[in-house]
């Protein structure tokens, strides 16, 4: 709830006071939406005769999981004490798996995917990560190894809008006779008045991209379209949409050369490949996986910089990004796998980030390591 909610609540229950609230402190990641955790904090404040009733046995996780879990969330201050407990005793470990970058942390996760669909079904398996532009890595993965997956809660990277708008831009420059390209973007951005032609403006490209870089081109288009300015709109949504063409641009600064980056493309951009398969992996942002539980779950980029998200580094911030990721791992019933790398390209940057302040916060007996940082390589997060 938000603040005018809970107001709207406090009215209409001053003459009775008779009002039952359900939260949990520790699942709340919504402020950007509005809500506001010290609600459920002010209940007994505001009502001192209430009688709380806490619910701390747990029907889902395994012990080892709820141990975890219970750790990390540990480390905030704004919360009401509780200690979630189980019946089901944990045989697997958390595993923790450190590799290079983000195409073999991708990698390291399909190997084990297709390891637990031997006795799992593919729908019981859920891959969660921080921000959408994550995801372009794993879907190449998993479409390479043939590992069918959805996207919950959001679409897959090549089929985002700001993704097909850049990529027709680039198709019409190479074939000018490309009609679906041209239907796409004829007028995306809305041209404005005194602008360039359109016409003009892909006769001009398609003369100098011959000796130019597919990110240069791609740049290039960008600027002067402006399309940053059409796309990123100051809202959430906004800065998402943004971080896939920056995503997009990294993917084209490693792939150079214009034809073999839309061949690329062209290969992973698969629209129905999958859509007559009924068991599928689940991926989704740590948001969209809320109220959700599968028998196996990976959270992935579990990074300072992403887990917690570079924009959250506050006090306040901290806690919800810490709530985020207590809400990640209590998605998994059984399995959890905590995954991160050395280096990373993301949203057109690369970058070596330290790992999680909270890989730090779960006891070490709880987790089995795959790979640490010193055994790939030792100046893993020098810059």
């Amino acid at each position: 709830t938000n603040e005018a909610q809970y107001e709207l609540s406090k009215i209409l229950a001053g003459v009775h006071r008779n009002i039952l609230v359900v939260g949990d402190v520790d699942q709340a990641i919504y402020s950007w939406r509005g809500a506001d955790f010290r609600n459920i904090l002010n209940f007994q404040k505001d009502y001192p005769d209430a009688k709380v009733i806490t619910l701390e046995k747990n029907y889902r996780s395994t012990d080892i999981i709820l141990e975890a879990a219970n750790a990390l969330i540990l480390h905030n201050n704004f919360r009401i004490p509780k200690k979630l407990w189980t019946k089901r005793a944990g045989v697997h470990q958390i595993r923790l798996f450190f590799s290079e970058d983000e195409k073999k942390e991708a990698e390291m996760t399909a190997e084990e995917i297709n390891f637990l669909r031997k006795n799992l079904f593919a729908n019981k398996i859920a891959v969660l990560y921080r921000t959408n532009a994550q995801s372009r890595a794993l879907e190449e993965v998993f479409l390479s190894k043939n590992i069918p997956y959805k996207i919950t809660g959001g679409v897959r990277f090549y089929a985002r809008r700001e993704i097909k708008d850049l990529i027709a831009y680039l198709r019409l420059i190479k074939n000018p006779k490309d009609e679906l390209s041209y239907k796409r973007i004829a007028n995306v951005p809305p041209r404005k008045k005194k602008k360039i032609d359109f016409g003009e403006l892909m006769e001009n490209s398609r003369k100098e991209s011959g000796g130019m870089e597919a990110h240069e081109l791609l740049k290039k288009i960008i600027k002067e379209i402006e399309y940053k300015d059409y796309i990123d709109d100051g809202t959430d949504k906004g800065m998402e949409r943004w971080q896939n063409i920056e995503e997009l641009l990294g993917l084209a600064e490693q792939i150079k050369d214009l034809d073999k980056f839309l061949e690329h493309i062209s290969l992973f951009a698969i629209d129905d490949k999958y859509d007559a398969v009924t068991e599928k992996v689940n991926l989704m942002t740590m948001h969209s996986a809320k109220g959700l539980e599968f028998e196996a779950v990976f959270v992935v980029g579990m990074e300072e910089g992403l887990c917690p998200h570079t924009l959250s580094f506050g006090p306040e911030d901290l806690e919800e990004e810490r709530r985020l990721c207590y809400v990640a791992i209590t998605r998994a019933k059984t399995h959890l796998y905590l995954t991160l790398a050395a280096r990373r390209t993301l949203f057109g940057e690369k970058s070596a980030n330290m790992p999680s302040r909270f890989l730090a916060e779960i006891p070490e007996h709880l987790m089995v390591y795959i790979n640490r940082p010193q055994e790939i390589e030792e100046d893993i997060y020098v810059e």
